[in-house]
């Protein structure tokens, strides 16, 4: 959810064409540290809700790191995603 939330500001409040607004939420993603996710309320889940079990295991993991962690420096974690534009 944090790359496709990055891409949709960029692409709609930022009005950046598709491929500039994949570039820019794969350069946040790059950068974010886990006190900018603490800050914006990523690690606040809901009870019950569409997380598995192990998801919430790995976000609460995520929660005890440090604040200068980056978690997706590596885009081992998020590069399988693409943009294809047809018209």
């Amino acid at each position: 959810p944090i790359l496709m939330d990055a891409f949709y500001a960029a692409y709609l409040e930022e009005k950046k064409e598709v491929p500039q607004a994949l570039q820019a939420a794969k350069d946040y993603l790059r950068t974010v540290t886990i006190g900018s996710l603490r800050a914006n309320g990523w690690f606040d889940l809901p009870e019950g809700g569409r997380f598995s079990q192990e998801i919430r295991e790995a976000i609460a993991a995520m929660r005890e790191w440090p604040d200068d962690a980056r978690p997706f420096e590596d885009e081992f974690f998020w590069g399988g995603f693409t943009v294809h534009q047809f018209k």
